[in-house]
């Protein structure tokens, strides 16, 4: 190598290691999607830290070849901070639904103060400092090269893993309440490095393209290649067993998804079509493998309650989906500026009708779709429609790309793949709301918005 790259290498060093702790910290502190976990005392100022790197290792040239995630991430954390710019009273008043507020302040017999749009600003400025955590995460994966990115792969798959294994004692231990990281959890079910079974039951299913293609032999007689594919079989296996056992339904319905979607990583061969072969025969054993081991193992253990966990409906999950009329309701009170970014509750609270008042309550919407729409209005609609179409033609465009011996491409189809699933979450769920899922939901964007798959083109 020249002297040429001796400067950029060093920066691209610092990135790289930046986010790898950003991302060990997202997993082992950031499992759960409430505001008030001790883990975010740590998490968020790494973060900061890691933002601010981010910010000074960046080039105009980076922002360019990634305007596309950046002008996103830039639009979301614009439209946060202008519902956290006060406005005089006048302009606040005449926003839908702050009828509540305003009547609020007369019974107190006080003055109409300058308010911003969000009607419950200190959770605003939450959900803004929620979004250092993926802004640096997207910033640190744009300075990063292929070979660093496949690494970033290898230690997602190294933290799910670690969440396996928790989850896996928190079988072998009966469930005990101490094997359990977060106080607020979902107990009886495993749920790893989470609070929530389905955020846990989530990011097992986005681990699986990672898994995959991480794992496939390189070469015609690769008997490590080999080794590894089983390997990860067996690790994947594990993984769906876990996820069983954790009864959600969504989660075992974005398997289907993940699993369904392997095969374009590694569609259209190019060299090496011998071993393109054995390629899809083990995958094909690896499903195999997964799904024998997932029902000898569900019938060995006896696991009637996992089952029926996923047959029945609760009281919580009832509340869940009658609440979705209601809050379809709210959206329409509140447009066009939404009722302010982090007030869904409060929001919900006072607009709640009297058959849905039960003991259980409703932290988000389970839609957050739904929850993004109410909070928005029109300007959260808009930018919402503007991502899936970007991701919609960027799709396509990754299917047309030839595969041959590079990886670049089939990471960014995993990264496609990922966003895909977590979409698909987001319409029952809120798993983007969790650091570790939103870091991950991130670098995903960066992996699928890479410019090619050459060595050397960036991130994938």
């Amino acid at each position: 190598m020249g002297k040429g790259p001796a400067i950029p290498m060093p920066r691209g060093g610092t990135a790289f290691w930046a986010l790898a702790a950003l991302i060990v910290a997202a997993f082992l502190l950031g499992g759960s999607a409430r505001d008030d976990v001790l883990g975010l005392a740590i998490l968020r100022p790494v973060a900061a830290i890691c933002l601010g790197i981010g910010l000074f290792l960046m080039t105009g040239e980076a922002a360019r070849r990634y305007r596309w995630p950046l002008a996103a991430l830039g639009a979301v954390v614009l439209l946060t901070l202008i519902h956290l710019i006060p406005l005089p009273p006048s302009m606040w008043m005449a926003l839908p639904g702050r009828e509540l507020a305003a009547e609020a302040a007369r019974a107190g017999g006080i003055e109409q103060p300058w308010r911003p749009i969000a009607l419950v600003p200190w959770r605003g400025w939450n959900a803004l400092f929620a979004l250092m955590i993926p802004a640096a995460a997207m910033l640190l994966a744009i300075r990063c090269d292929a070979q660093q990115h496949r690494r970033l792969a290898v230690l997602v798959l190294i933290m799910v893993a670690v969440s396996i294994v928790i989850g896996a004692v928190q079988v072998a231990g009966g469930y005990r309440e101490i094997l359990y990281i977060y106080r607020i959890s979902s107990l009886d079910v495993p749920t790893g490095l989470y609070a929530n079974r389905n955020h846990f039951a989530v990011m097992l299913c986005c681990a699986l393209p990672l898994l995959v293609l991480t794992a496939a032999p390189e070469g015609d007689s690769s008997r490590s290649g080999s080794l590894k594919m089983w390997l990860a079989g067996v690790a994947g296996a594990v993984g769906l067993l876990l996820l069983l056992l954790s009864g959600s339904r969504q989660g075992l319905l974005l398997a289907v998804v993940a699993i369904g979607a392997t095969p374009l990583l590694y569609r259209r061969g190019g060299r090496h079509e011998i071993s393109q072969r054995r390629r899809r025969l083990l995958m094909l054993g690896v499903v195999a493998l997964a799904l024998m081991l997932l029902i000898a193992f569900a019938i060995y253990f006896a696991r009637a309650e996992a089952i029926e966990r996923l047959i029945a409906t609760d009281e919580s999950e009832e509340l869940r989906f009658n609440a979705w009329g209601p809050i379809f309701d709210l959206v329409r009170h509140y447009l066009p500026v939404g009722s302010g970014v982090g007030s869904f509750v409060e929001v919900f609270y006072a607009g709640e009708p009297r058959e849905l008042l039960k003991p259980s309550y409703l932290n988000h919407a389970h839609n957050d779709w739904l929850e993004w729409l109410l909070e928005t209005g029109v300007p959260g609609l808009l930018l919402a429609l503007a991502a899936i179409a970007g991701w919609v033609v960027r799709s396509f465009q990754l299917l047309r790309m030839p595969r041959g011996g590079e990886r670049g491409v089939g990471l960014a189809i995993a990264g496609a793949v990922i966003i895909l699933l977590l979409g698909l979450a987001s319409i029952v769920d809120y798993p983007v709301r969790v650091p570790s899922v939103a870091c991950l939901l991130a670098i995903a964007a960066v992996w699928m918005a890479a410019p090619s798959g050459r060595k050397g083109s960036g991130a994938a």
